[in-house]
Formats: structure tokens, C-alpha cells, sequence
């Protein structure tokens, strides 16, 4: 599994994954919401099945617009250096 971060106050679940999906199939997102407002904090986690599909996703979405916004799309989880 691949964990990566996407981060845009623009984006909504369904037109992430649609516009992430180009690069292989979306295992699972997390959005993680305001407990005030209940509206998105502006990232979410998704999960591809490979590292190559995420890196793919990496190169060409970060910086991309979506809905005019433009998306850090970069590792989650990113191991120590030993």
C-alpha cells in the first residue's frame, strides 16, 4: 500500500478520486473534518495499491489546479533515514 497526502481547500472526495484515479485505482481516502463546522480541514489521505501508482499521482497532481485551487500532493508516511 501507498499512503500520500493531497492538500487543497478546494477538493471534495468524489472529484479527487475521480481526478487521482487516472494513475490507478483508488484503495481508500480519508478526509478528516472540523468537529465544529463539519466541513473538510482542506487535506485528505489516499492509498493506492503500489508505490508506483502513487509516485505517478505525486509527479503529475502536485501543484495541478482542481476547481482553481492548486494540490500539494505529496507522502503521508515517509520512513526515518537510518
Amino acid at each position: 500500500a501507498a499512503p500520500m497526502c493531497v492538500g487543497s481547500r478546494a477538493h471534495l472526495p468524489p472529484l479527487l478520486c475521480l481526478s487521482l484515479s487516472e494513475f490507478g485505482p483508488v484503495k481508500s481516502v480519508a478526509m478528516n473534518l472540523d468537529r465544529r463546522t463539519g466541513y473538510a480541514k482542506g487535506y485528505a489521505l489516499l492509498e493506492y495499491a503500489s508505490r508506483a501508482e502513487a509516485e505517478a499521482a505525486i509527479k503529475c497532481m502536485s501543484g495541478a489546479k482542481l476547481l482553481g485551487r492548486p494540490l500539494s500532493v505529496s507522502w503521508a508516511f515517509v520512513a526515518a533515514s537510518k
